[in-house]
């Protein structure tokens, strides 16, 4: 990714790798390195409050996540582990602790996370916001519900 990046798609279970390449490097230069941090985005209207030991907190008020996800961290390139979700990020940044929030108030389809690359010298970053893909386990429909595909192509229900 040459530029900021929204709807990204985390693998669940999985290792999401990105490698990190400068495109223009400087003539007898070494230009390599780079940091990494994970903030909340609340760009979609979806922050929400959880306690921490019966303390009220605002998730979009957190300033680093970082240390809520499994990152392995090389010199080019670096892993996030899909292996993740809102209980064990929150849970990891306060560990020993007991945290809750009602899971009906996040919502795990908009990107609830912002990846922050930043160059060697902090001077340029890339923007990578993401959610982790979560699979349809099942559709359960009621048994009398029947539908009918009528002669004008609509579709009634029986």
């Amino acid at each position: 990714m040459l530029s900021d990046y929204d709807n990204y798609i985390m693998k669940q279970d999985a290792e999401n790798k990105f490698v990190v390449k400068y495109t223009f490097g400087a003539v007898n230069k070494d230009i390599s390195g780079y940091t990494l941090k994970i903030v909340p985005n609340v760009s979609h209207d979806n922050d929400f409050d959880f306690t921490v030991d019966g303390e009220i907190y605002s998730f979009g008020a957190e300033e680093d996540l970082t240390k809520g996800f499994d990152i392995t961290q090389n010199e080019n390139d670096f892993v996030i582990s899909g292996n993740y979700t809102m209980q064990s990020i929150l849970q990891r940044l306060y560990p020993d602790k007991e945290v809750f929030f009602n899971q009906d108030d996040v919502d795990n389809s908009v990107d609830n996370f912002t990846l922050l690359v930043y160059s060697y010298n902090g001077e340029a970053v890339i923007k990578i916001s993401f959610h982790n893909y979560v699979a349809v386990e099942g559709v359960t429909l009621q048994e009398q519900l029947v539908f009918e595909v009528q002669p004008d192509g609509t579709i009634k229900a029986k």
